[in-house]
């Protein structure tokens, strides 16, 4: 009888935070935050992400995001606007 073994199927649904990540963005989402933060950083500032499908743009910024409302969960909108735009969008 022929033993039949079952592929593990990996999701391409972006991760929203860094546990299971297997990107590494940890440390990127950190820096990012703090810079984007940091009373010296000059506004506007605009932070572009590009890459291949798949290589984690959504996972990158998603941890940011979670990185930003954990650090600064008091900043309102009107003073820090996120947007997520798509290659086609912008």
């Amino acid at each position: 009888m022929v033993q039949l073994i079952t592929p593990q199927i990996v999701s391409d649904l972006p991760l929203g935070n860094a546990s299971g990540s297997q990107f590494h963005f940890e440390s990127y989402a950190n820096t990012l935050a703090r810079t984007m933060l940091w009373k010296r950083t000059k506004t506007p500032l605009v932070v572009g992400v590009s890459g291949r499908w798949g290589t984690g743009k959504t996972t990158l910024l998603q941890i940011l995001k979670s990185k930003l409302d954990e650090r600064a969960p008091t900043i309102k909108a009107k003073e820090a606007k996120t947007s997520f735009l798509t290659a086609e969008e912008a």
